[in-house]
């Protein structure tokens, strides 16, 4: 089971929008945790080649101020950025510090295989294989155990991934964790486990992938963080005696990647305070072994004989999202102490409980137009007195939202009204104190009011609450009816693209047919984007800020968007394999046949 927002850090509690989630997710934590605090923050873009809209952000603080790309600081020094930016280079520092790092060696993917294949008898099979200057598991192949495999995978990086440049190294076992430490000290730690899925005796291994993609979806840290069928998960599940369409028995766990990167799928599994003091020790050593490197996520393999701990890479940029949004364990506030580092002054400041609208002030942020958006901190800091208020009328009132919003506007009140019927209305405010807040809703409740008013409940309110003051315009009824029919057409996609996969694998002579399919399915999933986006349009002022049930029922909205791009990708992989197959020799030899087939034939007519 993957943890969810909900099981987060309660002051992180309906504070992430889906726009943060992913990718993003570092530097709204980090930009968050800042404003909270009173200190400003300004997004802007980035010039580059390719025109792509890259945002940063920076932190200011009077007449400081500190520039980020999502977790990577401008206190990180130049020398620490070039060391960690090659793989060899980072051994090298890390080896004359006297920390374990595997054994290995570059080379170009141009070299003679002999020569690769004599280096490897140095150090014997298994081994790993990735290439120099990349990051995330890209391009990562661990525990190869053939030359075969070996041969296969550098044709493939080379050929195919187009790398230049490869490191050898040999298999190191264990379990591995991923350790973030700031300012030389450990923070945070988590187990990362590979890509795996769990049999229920009735699933397909295909389909028991897009189940555990699914159960990620309401993760901040994993949303986007999915497993994907590439060449490594093929080939693992073959080496297994599996296939896509295989049946796992009941609570058996089958493994999908050998390295255990959570970009690649892995899950990550809190364990901090489990570390023992020789890793601690090991990691901070590590750290200091580089000038200037004051944060970064450190790759360990832990022996599980003896406990000795290897570095096997060290990053810049680390995801802090897996130690605030872990699979298992207990979260750990690692975004806390990114700040105090940068801002120590504001160690002892109490955070505000509000939260910005992040889409809203990274959507205008075009290149062209807009180049910088800034987020003013709010004049009085600190967390604001909150309240849940359940608003009944004995009849049904129109224009209650408007003047419940035009009131809390005046009064400073932050929050949300939602009309959940048409006589019950759902009220979150955060105002400066309760006396406000009394007289907010006392301005509804009082006896010579017209509202109708015939009871209110109230309730503590211990999450997030956004800035200004909203109203929600769709009922959960009305959305829930709305989700399920979009969910249900989605599903019909997904079984037409398996049916057509599975016939472009295994019916080779039906190759032609299959192309018609896809393409006719190709123009249905438009269709459905189309009809999606105006749906998400229509209801985006539904997003900010739902209660528990509704977050539910409104985060699958959210990630609809990721699951159709998933699909279209399925849809060019489909394409590929059909020109593959056209290609391939043993279609070409058939030709003769296929020109007297009468089927084919009468097809062409």
């Amino acid at each position: 089971m993957v943890n969810t927002i909900e099981e987060s850090l309660e002051h992180l509690q309906e504070a992430v929008p889906p726009e943060g989630y992913g990718n993003k997710l570092s530097m709204y934590l980090i930009a968050l945790e800042a404003w909270r605090r009173g200190i400003k923050v300004n997004f802007y873009t980035i010039e580059n080649p390719d025109n792509k809209i890259l945002v940063r952000y920076s932190l200011e603080l009077g007449e400081k101020v500190h520039h980020f790309e999502s977790s990577l600081g401008d206190k990180l020094s130049r020398e620490a950025f070039d060391v960690c930016e090659y793989k060899d280079l980072t051994k090298k520092y890390l080896k004359d510090a006297g920390v374990k790092v595997p054994e290995g060696k570059v080379f170009s993917t141009s070299e003679d295989e002999s020569v690769v294949l004599e280096f490897v008898k140095t150090l014997s099979f298994p081994i790993v294989v990735k290439p120099l200057d990349e990051n995330a598991g890209k391009g990562v192949f661990s525990n190869i155990s053939s030359e075969k495999d070996l041969l296969d995978i550098l044709s493939y990086l080379r050929d195919d991934l187009g790398y230049a440049y490869i490191m050898i190294e040999e298999f190191i076992p264990g379990t591995e964790y991923r350790i973030l430490t700031v300012d030389g000290k450990v923070e945070g730690a988590v187990n990362r486990i590979p890509a795996n899925i769990i049999g229920n005796g009735e699933d397909t291994i295909q389909k028991l992938i897009r189940l555990k993609n699914r159960s990620k979806a309401d993760n901040p840290a994993l949303s986007k963080k999915r497993i994907r069928v590439d060449k490594e998960v093929q080939r693992i599940i073959e080496s297994q005696g599996y296939t896509l369409e295989s049946v796992l028995e009941e609570g058996e766990r089958l493994f999908l990647r050998t390295k255990s990167n959570i970009s690649a799928g892995g899950d990550p599994v809190e364990i901090t305070e489990n570390l023992s003091k020789e890793i601690i020790s090991t990691a901070e050593k590590a750290t200091q072994a580089v000038p200037g490197l004051n944060i970064a996520g450190l790759d360990m393999i832990i022996d599980p004989d003896t406990g000795e701990p290897t570095v096997i890479e060290v990053n810049t940029k680390p995801m802090i999202g897996l130690h605030v949004f872990p699979v298992e364990g207990t979260a750990k506030d690692v975004v806390k102490p990114i700040v105090d580092f940068y801002f120590p002054e504001t160690k002892e400041t109490e955070r505000s409980n509000l939260y910005f609208d992040f889409d809203a002030k990274i959507a205008p942020l075009d290149n062209l137009t807009v180049y910088e958006v800034q987020v003013h901190p709010l004049k009085n800091a600190g967390p604001k007195f909150t309240r849940k208020y359940e608003v009944k009328l004995s009849e049904a009132k129109s224009g209650l939202s408007a003047a419940i919003r035009l009131k809390a506007l005046k009064l400073g009140i932050h929050g949300y009204v939602n009309r959940i019927s048409s006589d019950c209305y759902e009220i979150v405010a955060a105002g400066e104190n309760e006396t406000v807040l009394d007289k907010f809703i006392g301005y509804f409740s009082a006896e010579d009011s017209d509202f109708n008013v015939s009871e209110i409940e109230e309730q503590i309110w211990e999450k997030s609450v956004n800035t200004g003051f909203v109203i929600k315009k769709v009922t959960v009824e009305e959305l829930e009816d709305r989700l399920k029919k979009e969910q249900k057409r989605y599903e019909i996609l997904h079984e037409k693209l398996d049916q057509a996969e599975k016939q472009l694998l295994n019916e080779e002579e039906k190759t032609a047919g299959l192309l018609e399919k896809i393409e006719a399915l190709q123009a249905e999933i438009d269709e459905f984007k189309e009809s999606f986006d105006a749906l998400n349009k229509k209801y985006i002022s539904a997003v900010l800020n739902l209660g528990e049930k509704e977050r539910a029922l409104i985060s699958f909205e959210n990630t609809m968007g990721e699951k159709i791009k998933a699909l279209e990708t399925e849809i060019v992989q489909l394409k590929k394999k059909y020109k593959d197959t056209v290609n391939s020799k043993s279609w070409k030899l058939t030709r003769p046949l296929r020109r007297y087939n009468p089927v084919g034939k009468s097809r062409k007519k």
